[in-house]
């Protein structure tokens, strides 16, 4: 695992890694046999349709888990002296979604993961996973690090979920793009 820099080689407090390449291809199976399944909001504000971690099988969710917890651990180890409360008290939420764009979708706004203090559900950290290289656009953009991700199978990478992580997706205007995307909440 290792941090990512900025493109003034600060520090962005975004950790990465490559995810297993069995997973991603698990993941990838399950969007076939989920294909009818995946929703979307009312009028698509987002830009995605996605399938919720309930459909998927609990040995793909748990080892998928077992992985994020694994990143999560390191995570809070690397930044322990940031971080207000002890590591034990962050924990991945095993709820997360399956998403796919099609080519030209994108989640435009800029936005955070932090929705505010939801009983049970207050968001630390984010995680996302790419199911698949994009060759044209797809990045996922960090407004205060200047900073564009581009989508590579496997990479996974976690940040804190406030506004200092404030994030968008740019459309890939040829190619879907496959993510996995869920949250660290406070227990």
């Amino acid at each position: 695992m290792n941090l990512m820099d900025g493109v003034h080689g600060e520090h962005t407090f975004i950790l990465f890694q490559d995810l297993k390449e069995t997973l991603v291809d698990e993941f990838l199976e399950q969007r076939e046999k989920l294909k009818g399944e995946f929703f979307t909001d009312i009028d698509n504000f987002r830009g995605y349709t996605a399938v919720p971690s309930s459909r998927l099988p609990e040995r793909l969710v748990n080892r998928y888990m077992l992985e994020i917890s694994d990143m999560t651990v390191e995570y809070l180890s690397k930044f322990k002296k940031l971080i207000p409360v002890p590591p034990m008290y962050i924990k991945p939420q095993d709820k997360f979604n399956l998403q796919h764009y099609e080519p030209g979708q994108c989640y435009k706004n800029w936005h955070t993961e932090f929705f505010g203090p939801v009983p049970g559900h207050v968001r630390a950290l984010a995680f996302m996973t790419y199911l698949n290289d994009v060759k044209e656009g797809g990045e996922t953009e960090f407004m205060y690090y200047k900073l564009k991700v581009k989508p590579k199978r496997g990479l996974t990478l976690m940040w804190p979920a406030g506004f200092t992580h404030t994030h968008r997706g740019c459309p890939a205007p040829h190619e879907e793009k496959m993510i996995v995307t869920g949250w660290c909440v406070y227990s």
